[in-house]
């Protein structure tokens, strides 16, 4: 069993961010409640899988990119509401015991109660899926671990779902054209590598097709 890390999580090198986001808040208000997210026992958990064994880890705030309209609307914004801009990704490196991994929440105002403000995590990863595809991506890469899973042997119910821990990408995006990426995965005690294809559709959409490729660190 992967022991959950405790210790809270100190975010240094946080830039400045759009004032409409931050509000009443302010930066240290921004700040405290996503270190307030990143200290959830599920985050917790994740990190532990991917850089496991590890005491001493550092959270570093890289960078962030404004949310594109396809993940403004009804089904992909935050709890069932509307998102107001301007709405962003906030992307965290943690690093430690010689690895690195990055988080990204979503941050935003919404349109019921602009005065709060709000932080999801997404995915972790340098995947280049937005909001709904990578939702879409999952359900194929889970069934990608499970039938993974069920070839090695391992068929016995564990009670768990399948965890995606990094994401990292294959193939660059260019256009129109088909690009892959490789996201790691863990379910119970095993740990695979899917590469999932991306090939998006000439009157819109994207087809997805996912496989494991071999064990996973």
């Amino acid at each position: 069993m992967i022991p959950l890390l405790l210790a809270a999580a100190v975010i240094t090198g946080l830039g400045d961010r759009p004032a409409a986001l931050l509000g009443a808040d302010g930066k240290d208000g921004y700040l405290a409640k996503l270190e307030q997210k990143l200290d959830m026992p599920g985050l917790n958990l994740l990190v532990a899988t991917a850089i496991p064994n590890c005491p001493d880890l550092t959270y570093v705030s890289s960078d962030y990119r404004e949310l594109p309209d396809q993940d403004m609307g009804q089904g992909n914004s935050f709890y069932g509401t509307f998102a107001v801009r301007p709405a962003i990704e906030e992307h965290i490196q943690v690093k430690g015991c010689g690895k690195q991994l990055q988080l990204n929440f979503t941050a935003a105002r919404l349109q019921a109660n602009p005065t709060e403000l709000k932080f999801s995590f997404q995915i972790v990863g340098k995947t280049k899926t937005d909001l709904q595809l990578r939702r879409d991506a999952y359900v194929y890469v889970a069934l990608a671990n499970d039938a993974a899973r069920t070839l090695a042997g391992q068929t016995a119910p564990c009670g768990q779902t399948v965890m995606v821990y990094d994401t990292e990408l294959k193939t660059e995006p260019n256009g129109n054209a088909p690009w892959d990426e490789i996201w790691y995965t863990a379910k119970c005690d095993f740990r695979t590598r899917v590469l999932v294809n991306f090939i998006p559709k000439a009157n819109g959409g994207t087809t997805i097709g996912a496989h494991a490729i071999g064990p996973a660190d």
